[in-house]
């Protein structure tokens, strides 16, 4: 549905009356500063008389203070995720890197040479956290292998593939890769 543009003004005359939402100034200023979108259509569900209904009216009594203190709340847990999922992916990096070592004569090996891989050997330790190692593959259609490997990923639980053009577009994580030894899938490595 193709909806007009309404100014601010419009906006606030459209919650208020048709949606019943209420407003004091300084939801205003929050709103004119994070946007409609960002504001209302994200953080408006748990308000709704009829949550499946997206033009629903509010419940009587919202204010646009609540959606504004969700969508703050919802803000500082992403701030706090991220900070750890930094820490993680910083571990997993370091973990990736000392066993690759460990198992190509103390990194004498590229980790760029697809045969320096024994998968074998990597599969005797707990490889759960090698799931946090995100890998994007851009497969090509035009070879065998490549339709190969994007059969393979697009079938796997795991992984996610989306056909674009004469490419396949993979995300999956390195537990995928290693458990099913598809290390010579990292050539594809986008």
């Amino acid at each position: 549905m193709k909806r007009k543009f309404l100014t601010l003004d419009e906006q606030l005359e459209y919650l208020k009356t048709v949606r019943n939402l209420s407003y004091d100034k300084e939801d205003i200023t929050t709103l004119m500063r994070e946007g409609y979108f960002n504001v209302i259509t994200n953080y408006k569900t748990p308000f709704l008389i009829d949550p499946k209904n997206v033009e629903s009216k509010f419940i009587d009594g919202t204010c646009l203070s609540n959606l504004i203190a969700l969508k703050d709340f919802d803000d500082a847990i992403r701030i706090l995720f991220l900070e750890y999922l930094v820490k993680i992916e910083q571990e997993v990096r370091a973990l990736t890197s000392y066993l690759f070592d460990k198992f190509n004569n103390n990194g004498e090996t590229s980790w760029e040479d697809i045969q320096s891989y024994n998968i074998e050997d990597i599969k005797g330790y707990h490889l759960s956290v090698f799931e946090h190692g995100i890998v994007h593959l851009k497969l090509p259609l035009t070879i065998a292998q490549g339709i190969m490997q994007s059969k393979r990923f697009t079938n796997n639980h795991y992984s996610r593939g989306k056909f674009y053009g004469d490419y396949c577009y993979v995300t999956t994580n390195m537990r995928v890769i290693i458990e099913n030894a598809w290390v010579n899938a990292l050539e594809f490595i986008d």
